[in-house]
């Protein structure tokens, strides 16, 4: 299995929360009047030993040394603190002037996890009460997302990113298409709102599905939701077996011409036997994948509700693609359309933001396209293009090469990067097989 890039173990996120209590809890003990200075609640912390340290630390106000501190919960609670707890205290030196980011980030850590066990309740009990709970506890996190303003100090930022470096640890980037993950510095970023604009027909929702597929392949255990608004979920099943199966081709060296959406109306009758063990090859890798379709009439609350709660039960990282933006109704709707995708663009960003994950949101540009002579697009094709440009991360645009014969089972489309605040401008090749939906990058 893949080395999980995005998100840390459960036994890695354990050590990094022990080490923020800690952390903090050593800044507390040796200056104590720090206490003065926050709004600090014992049930940020998780362990148990650290929310009676934080308790007492809170009801000395600040006025007790380090000695006078041991002792006063000594007698307060003999044997509550190990000297094992103690010693983890006293190993976590702070860095510099990082208190405050730090006090942040546990109060941070603390509404996520009231969210998650908010979310894992109402999913192993699917009441009205449950749902309200989720519900209050995922408002109160987008409440301190957005209205909590943090305010680093150079040195502040100098320390994280010296720790980063020191950390030694993998690029955060989901990876996809190699020479993607190139352009992007990394792959799919946490936080990143990735809008790929396309005209119909040139295969943006093919393109996107081979995204995902690579995803998989790179991530075997990552989670990743499809949402489709002019596709059923069978029609998409039966693109990805297709996209597999010549995967499979392209490895083995054989013949698969046969296999495409069509063949697997009737497979029965339209594959030989040979045929039909390679799409149960690839139907047995799909099962495996932690994926799903969602097609039908989707709102942005239930494409938002459905994401924060797989988000929120996954362990591995996570993506969300969505096909394609035009389609998303927002409630109520607005007289002006372009409200309309203001409001959808800016709540996938931070959505984007607060769940630190990838979105990758297809969208249709304007038809004027079709009458220039360039047939390259620009980031004025995007319909509604201010809301769009201003929220995405990175804008790209997928076209057919003007030398490519567009009816031809085998075209070229080229991917053009115009927008990129993670990396640089670029455009990439692609080789489209139309006739079983598979992508391949070239050089």
């Amino acid at each position: 299995m893949a080395t999980n890039q995005l998100a840390p173990s459960p036994q890695e996120a354990h050590d990094q929360q022990a080490d923020l209590e800690a952390t903090i809890l050593h800044s507390l003990v040796f200056t104590p009047e720090l206490i003065r200075s926050i709004d600090l609640n014992p049930e940020w912390f998780v362990s148990i030993q650290h929310q009676l340290l934080a308790t007492y630390l809170i009801n000395a106000h600040g006025e007790q040394s380090y000695m006078h501190i041991r002792d006063g919960i000594e007698d307060d609670s003999p044997g509550t603190i190990t000297q094992a707890t103690w010693n983890a205290i006293l190993e976590n030196e702070p860095l510099p002037n990082m208190f405050s980011y730090q006090v942040h980030s546990l109060d941070h850590a603390y509404r996520k996890r009231k969210v998650l066990r908010s979310a894992q309740a109402y999913s192993k009990t699917p009441s009205n009460s449950n749902l309200e709970a989720v519900a209050t506890a995922t408002q109160a996190l987008q409440s301190f997302e957005q209205e909590t303003t943090v305010t680093l100090t150079m040195a502040d930022l100098e320390a994280q990113l010296l720790d980063k470096m020191a950390s030694n640890t993998a690029a955060p980037g989901i990876k996809a298409f190699p020479y993607l993950d190139i352009a992007l510095n990394g792959g799919l970023m946490p936080g990143m709102l990735l809008t790929i604009g396309a005209r119909p027909a040139v295969g943006k929702s093919a393109w996107a599905l081979n995204l995902a597929a690579q995803v998989i392949s790179k991530q075997p255990e990552a989670r990743l939701d499809y949402f489709s608004l002019e596709m059923t979920a069978t029609e998409l099943y039966k693109r990805l077996v297709t996209m597999t199966v010549a995967t499979n081709s392209i490895i083995s060296g054989r013949v698969h011409s046969n296999i495409n959406g069509g063949s697997l109306n009737a497979p029965g009758n339209s594959l030989n036997a040979d045929q039909q063990k390679m799409v149960h090859k690839a139907t047995s890798y799909i099962s495996a994948m932690d994926m799903q379709f969602h097609t039908g009439d989707l709102s942005l609350n239930k494409i938002v509700q459905v994401i924060r709660q797989r988000k929120a039960e996954a362990s591995h990282e996570y993506v969300a693609i969505i096909d394609y933006l035009g389609l998303v109704n927002v409630y109520p709707r607005h007289k002006d359309h372009r409200l309309d995708i203001e409001e959808i663009t800016r709540q996938l960003k931070l959505l984007a933001i607060e769940l630190e994950i990838p979105i990758v949101l297809l969208t249709q540009l304007n038809r004027g396209i079709e009458s220039r002579q360039d047939k390259k697009p620009i980031l004025s094709d995007l319909r509604e293009s201010g809301a769009i440009e201003q929220d995405s991360n990175v804008v790209a645009f997928l076209y057919n090469d003007t030398a490519s014969d567009t009816k031809a089972d085998l075209r070229n489309v080229v991917l053009s990067i115009s927008k990129n605040r993670e990396g640089k401008l670029a455009d990439l090749g692609y080789t489209f097989d139309t006739r079983h939906m598979y992508f391949a990058e070239v050089r």
